[in-house]
């Protein structure tokens, strides 16, 4: 199985995401070692997610609903499926940012129309988050998954939309 580490990782996980199926941290595994049911799996995804979902906010009851692949699902995984296979769901990363062993950026109904900015003010609004704790807010995105570090102007941006 290739691994993340040890590498340039910026150019590794480009190549990976491109030609490889993200089962967890680490590891990648080629399509052909997986078995997706895409109807199912859509199906699913649709019930737990209602517009869009941070790759660190994915419930856990979804994980647990899925149809088996080949391997146990988790948030690497889903979000790898829906970045390749998914007719209904895709991966959406912050401005500038490339692909990350963290797992960074937000799950969104293929649908879903706005800027990365305006689909996360959407989930803090769904949250009860709002422009009067920015450090809640900040807090929640990081731990989230949606942004691995947000800059203060990006915040403004988010928060600008809330109002």
């Amino acid at each position: 199985m290739p691994s993340t580490k040890g590498y340039g990782r910026d150019l590794a996980l480009t190549y990976a995401y491109q030609n490889l199926v993200r089962i967890d941290e680490e590891y990648f595994v080629r399509q052909e070692a997986l078995a997706f049911l895409e109807k199912e799996i859509d199906a699913a995804i649709e019930i737990y997610v209602p517009d869009c979902t941070g790759l660190g906010d994915i419930p856990e009851t979804l994980l647990y609903t899925l149809p088996s692949c080949g391997f146990p699902w988790n948030a690497y995984l889903l979000g790898s499926y829906c970045y390749r296979f998914s007719k209904l769901y895709r991966v959406m990363l912050p401005p500038g940012q490339v692909w990350s062993s963290r797992g960074i950026g937000i799950i969104v109904n293929r649908n879903s129309k706005g800027t990365y900015e305006d689909l996360v003010a959407r989930v803090l609004k769904r949250n009860g988050l709002s422009s009067r704790d920015i450090d809640e807010v900040r807090d929640f995105l990081v731990r989230g998954c949606y942004f691995g570090r947000v800059s203060d102007e990006m915040l403004t941006t988010i928060l600008r939309s809330l109002e």
